[in-house]
């Protein structure tokens, strides 16, 4: 029986919060210690998953197999720097981000890599991480050896990817996700300024996604900008006129789906 995998994580954000329970979750790996400056969260995680915690990089533990980064893109390297001057430089350090390349890490270890989950996380949803992909690259066949027993120790949906086809996945994941809540968000927005009772757009919005499950997106667009009628999209933009930024995004969009049925 192989020993576990020990990891240390920096950053108890969401993504950090997520991987510490699914790493910690598995057999096969075990968190001995999350880091993060806000002691708060350092604490609670830590406590969570009977580990190790620390504010302090200072006191960061040197004897674990995987340093996983799970720090915001604007601040990675800095922290990575901050490590570095702490005898890193030839553990394997990883990141966790969708547009960072691999390379970036290489100034402060010769054994770097990035395990991308591609999902949403927060700290007040679990989520499933079984299923959810997950994209790894390695800078030597060794390395991703660890990364890929790393990530399948969280969900059976692992790839290895390099770093150009993965900022691709980031950028769709963001349409899918980001933009699809930002939708719901001023949606919802709009029916508090009209008395309406947001609730009830959920079963929609559930039946959107499901309808997706057995349908392509092409096959499955309805509404009137599917259909091109003028009529309903005029009276929608009208109705629309004094809020600019909901008008701006449904014309858009609206746009968008006519040019792509009647082009």
């Amino acid at each position: 029986m192989h020993p576990k995998l020990n990891v240390v994580i920096i950053g108890c954000g969401n993504v950090g919060h997520q991987l510490a329970l699914a790493i910690d979750g598995s057999e096969h790996t075990k968190v001995v210690q999350v880091i993060s400056r806000n002691a708060h969260k350092a604490r609670a995680l830590g406590e969570l998953i009977n580990c190790a915690y620390t504010p302090h990089l200072a006191h960061i533990n040197l004897e674990a197999h995987v340093y996983l980064f799970c720090i915001s893109d604007s601040a990675l390297t800095d922290v990575v720097a901050q490590a570095n001057l702490l005898t890193l430089t030839n553990r394997l350090i990883v990141h966790t981000s969708g547009s960072v390349a691999m390379n970036a890490l290489l100034p402060y270890s010769t054994n770097v890599g990035v395990l991308y989950p591609l999902q949403t996380m927060s700290t007040t949803h679990n989520v499933d991480m079984s299923v959810s992909p997950i994209f790894i690259e390695g800078n030597s066949a060794q390395n991703l050896h660890t990364i890929n027993i790393l990530a399948s120790a969280i969900s059976t949906q692992v790839q290895a990817i390099n770093s150009e086809t993965r900022a691709k996945y980031h950028v769709a994941g963001v349409m899918v996700n980001n933009f699809v809540n930002h939708i719901m968000y001023k949606a919802t927005e709009l029916c508090v300024a009209n008395n309406l009772d947001a609730d009830l757009l959920m079963p929609l919005l559930h039946e959107t996604i499901n309808k997706l499950h057995t349908n392509t997106p092409y096959d499955a667009q309805t509404g009137p900008a599917r259909r091109n009628n003028t009529e309903i999209i005029e009276k929608h933009l009208l109705f629309l006129q004094s809020n600019k930024a909901l008008h701006d995004i449904y014309s858009t969009i609206t746009q968008s789906i006519i040019k792509t049925y009647n082009s």
